[in-house]
Order: C-alpha cells, then sequence, then structure tokens
C-alpha cells in the first residue's frame, strides 16, 4: 500500500514568529533553534553532552519497551492484572507514558513492585 500523506496535516500545527522578519516557523523548528542552533561548534563535545541529555530521558523509554516487547517476567504480568483490578495502579502505569523515568521506582524491579504494591 502507497502511503498518502493527509491533506490538512499541516492545518493544526502551531507556529511562532522568528525575529523582526516575522517569518513563521513551526513552533518544533523554533524549539530546535533555541537549542541546539546558535554559534556553538556541532563539534565531539558537543555531541556527546546532546546524547547525554537525550540519553537521560530515553533510557528509561527504552528499558520500558524492552520489557514490554520481550516476555515479560512475572511481576509484569502482575503488575498488568493487578492495573485490571486497582484504579491507582492503572493510573501510574497510564501516567509513565507521560513521565517514564518512573516506571524506574515501581514497574522494573520486582522488589520495588512488591513494595509499591503493599502501599497501595
Amino acid at each position: 500500500m502507497t502511503y498518502v500523506a493527509a491533506g490538512d496535516r499541516y492545518d493544526s500545527m502551531q507556529y511562532r514568529r522568528c525575529g523582526r522578519s516575522g517569518l513563521l516557523l513551526p513552533a518544533l523548528s523554533l524549539g530546535l533553534w533555541h537549542n541546539f542552533g546558535g554559534d556553538r561548534p556541532f563539534d565531539a563535545a558537543w555531541m556527546e553532552a546532546t546524547f547525554e541529555r537525550y540519553w537521560e530521558y530515553a533510557r528509561h523509554v527504552t528499558d520500558w519497551t524492552n520489557a514490554l516487547l520481550l516476555p515479560p517476567p512475572p511481576h509484569v504480568l502482575q503488575i498488568l492484572g493487578v492495573a485490571g483490578q486497582n484504579p491507582a495502579v492503572a493510573r501510574r502505569f497510564a501516567n509513565g507514558f507521560t513521565d517514564p523515568a518512573d516506571f524506574q521506582h515501581w514497574f522494573m524491579d520486582p522488589a520495588l513492585w512488591e513494595k509499591y504494591l503493599a502501599e497501595v
């Protein structure tokens, strides 16, 4: 099947004015310019620092994704079962999509899961 982009895909995009020119840029590209643009060199030190900042967030997403893609360990199966019955666990699980770093405090480790389960 051939992909065909929706004709209205840019209708809801947010734009911001850039400088005195009044040029409208998508908010994402303007944010990227503020973070990565300018007169700083794109050298090895910059690349390593940028990756370290990125990985501090992305490692949690990667760990959580792998926990659900690989055959899940028994405690993960228990979490999913309990989440179906306990709104607090379900809410925390769902909130992990917004803050994946939270999973390291209860989801990724069987002992931390048992501790959390005893508290809810």
